[in-house]
């Protein structure tokens, strides 16, 4: 049986952006989900600035926005007692505070949010993934799972009902809320708590003529019978309507002629064209998994965390998983660090994602703080932050210096923590300024790459120097760049030095994933030890894992008896 390097379970946006940045990497997956194809129901839309950011990188995102591009319109929250066009016309739009119009969006990154429905997301991400010679299997079920000290063998059941096996390196879980990877792992959720049942009514009517020039992010209908909360997939005949279920309602309870019902109490049109496309029993939930890495299984997206959606923070969050693990299994299988980076996954993404879940739920607890702009005493007594920062401000605890080098640096070392906009600290994602490449614009943040990459001032030649030695030393991909006024890369704004909090002779150390490792904030003694041991502590892992045995720490040794632990149905 030949070893595949990564198998992914799950083809939703979360597998399949793991899949395409790990072949950013050179590193090929196959990627195995049990439905027949991508999603057939709208759920998520909400894309922030960060994960448009990693879009970029793979080339993907003005496909992205195009795609999305029917919802580009929509505009703030209304509210009405019923849906009607004098009624939205007139009805008062909110908007989260800093949200949207935020004028230091176009500051902190060269993208921008969009609303782009996951039915439609995916089939971009399917063909881009397979594009870059990834193989998704559809149809296919993972039944069994057993963990080897250096890799997994997996049984799946295909449409045909073929049982085979499949031996790979590392097996990322991206396999949902209920996830068998999570199960048969031994991985238990902690934190769970619970926030009420919905229902989700996914529908087709020519809603055009009434919405068209007051197109809205989402619509609060009042009206008690046809109460809910209704979202655009394309602003024409496309819709969804979230609605609270009674203590006694059910999926069941919305048949077709229910639904219909509702919708028509909710929208004052006669809805002839009418056609119910779906319905969705679902529990709004938070809860968050013991651990993201089990010896060379690693979770990602809703297998790892759940939260409210309240924000739309899960599918980004995942998102950002994805691309944070990467890179790490790529540096793992290149040679060029060991299991204790792997294990840092969990470290740093499980801080994030508990901070992100407590946004979620402090926004669940207090809808009204979203939107009112003078309510900053109390958005910060109940630690409410912004939305830009939740997307893109967050830190990883990553400075690889202990000697005390700048104290701005070593207050960035609270993992999870949602500091100020990126300014070049350790830990926080690389500032981002417009640079000159070839007569056109390029931002810092593309310039990051597959390795590490050192930005330096107009004087940090030394670090540049430094880079290209280490980088022949190693034997790994380490890219140096001085940004000055003229040059490859141009700075002719000279803003790169305050961005980054640097003197001319500085430089950062930039991670692959776009995170800051180290910042320098001027020349040194000796650029290619300073350089080199910064790299070399980053690819060493956090310290509490550098003298493990990863294996036998995240309890992960193979079963006595050798077997396979099967997921319910197998077991039967």
């Amino acid at each position: 049986m030949s070893e595949l390097p990564v198998v992914i379970i799950g083809a939703g946006p979360v597998g399949l952006s793991t899949a395409l940045f790990l072949a950013g990497h050179g590193i090929a997956s196959v990627v195995v989900e049990r439905h027949p194809g991508t999603s057939v129901h709208p759920k998520a839309r909400g894309i922030g600035p960060r994960s448009m950011e990693l879009f970029r990188q793979v080339g993907l995102e003005e496909r992205v926005r195009e795609v999305g591009s029917a919802l580009s319109g929509s505009r703030g929250w209304a509210t009405v007692d019923r849906l009607d066009r004098t009624a939205l016309a007139n009805s008062t739009r909110i908007f989260e505070f800093r949200d949207g119009d935020d004028p230091n969006a176009v500051l902190a990154s060269p993208c921008t949010g969009i609303l782009c429905p996951q039915l439609l997301l995916e089939p971009v991400l399917l063909e881009a993934a397979r594009d870059a010679g990834v193989d998704v299997r559809f149809g296919t079920r993972m039944v069994g799972l057993r963990q080897h000290a250096d890799g997994v063998t997996l049984a799946v059941d295909d449409a045909a009902g073929r049982l085979s096996t499949l031996r790979a390196r590392h097996v990322v879980g991206a396999d949902g809320k209920r996830s068998p990877v999570r199960s048969l792992s031994g991985i238990g959720m902690s934190q769970v708590r619970f926030f009420g049942r919905a229902v989700t009514i996914y529908f087709r009517a020519d809603l055009t003529d009434l919405v068209s020039g007051h197109e809205f992010v989402a619509c609060r209908i009042t009206g008690e019978a046809g109460a809910g909360l209704l979202l655009g997939i394309d602003n024409r005949s496309r819709w969804t309507l979230i609605r609270r279920l009674g203590k006694d309602e059910t999926q069941a309870t919305y048949t077709p002629e229910r639904c219909a019902e509702v919708l028509r109490a909710g929208i004052a049109l006669p809805l002839d064209d009418l056609e119910i496309l779906g319905v969705s029993e679902w529990r709004a939930s938070s809860g968050i998994a013991d651990a993201y890495v089990r010896g060379r299984v690693y979770l990602a997206g809703d297998a790892a965390h759940i939260m409210p959606i309240s924000g739309g923070f899960g599918l980004n969050t995942g998102l950002h998983d994805a691309h944070a693990l990467a890179w790490r299994i790529a540096a793992f299988e290149r040679g060029h660090a060991g299991p204790a980076l792997l294990a840092g996954y969990e470290a740093e993404r499980r801080a994030v994602a508990l901070a992100t879940i407590n946004q979620a739920v402090v926004r669940s607890r207090f809808p009204r703080l979203r939107w009112a702009p003078d309510s900053s005493p109390q958005r910060a007594a109940v630690g409410m932050v912004n939305r830009l920062e939740t997307d893109i401000a967050y830190t990883y605890g990553c400075s690889t210096r202990r000697d005390g080098g700048d104290p701005r640096d070593q207050a960035a070392e609270s993992a999870g923590a949602f500091g100020p906009l990126p300014d070049g600290r350790p830990g926080s994602r690389v500032p981002h300024v417009w640079l000159i490449r070839d007569g056109k614009p390029i931002s810092t943040l593309d310039v990051a790459g597959r390795g590490f990459t050192v930005l330096a001032g107009p004087d940090g030649s030394a670090w540049c120097e430094a880079a290209r030695r280490i980088a022949e030393r190693r034997g790994a991909e380490v890219a140096g760049h001085r940004l000055g006024p003229r040059g490859d890369l141009a700075d002719p704004s000279g803003a790169w030095s305050t961005a980054a909090g640097i003197g001319p002779a500085g430089a950062l150390l930039v991670r692959p994933d776009g995170f800051v490792a180290e910042r320098f904030t001027d020349a040194a003694p000796n650029p290619v030890a300073a350089l080199d041991d910064a790299i070399g502590t980053c690819l060493a892992g956090p310290a509490a894992h550098r003298n493990e045995d990863i294996d036998d720490a995240n309890g992960s040794a193979p079963r006595p008896d050798g077997s396979l632990l099967l997921t319910p149905q197998m077991a039967r």
